[in-house]
């Protein structure tokens, strides 16, 4: 996803918990950390 705030990111990972299947991870340097949405078991993960 794109850059956003700390605030914005958490309201996407604690979506993303709720969800069955997705895991979020946020990846990048201030102010440019962005937000990976990646799928259970997916090879994109690491």
């Amino acid at each position: 996803l794109e850059p956003m705030s700390a605030g914005d990111r958490k309201v996407i990972h604690d979506a993303a918990a709720e969800r069955t299947g997705v895991r979020s991870y946020s990846e990048g340097q201030s102010p440019q950390r962005y937000v990976v949405l990646a799928n259970v078991g997916s090879d994109e993960e690491e």
